[in-house]
């Protein structure tokens, strides 16, 4: 039981991680662009 929730907070959390990655990704375009550097 707990295994399985284990398992599935892990799979959240890898999801979200991603997801926050993408954005700070996001972030340093954005500061580029901003900034005027290419």
């Amino acid at each position: 039981m707990l295994e399985n929730e284990n398992k599935q907070l892990k799979s959240e959390l890898a999801e979200a991680n991603a997801i926050i990655n993408e954005q700070a990704d996001a972030l340093v375009e954005l500061a580029e662009i901003i900034v005027g550097e290419e």
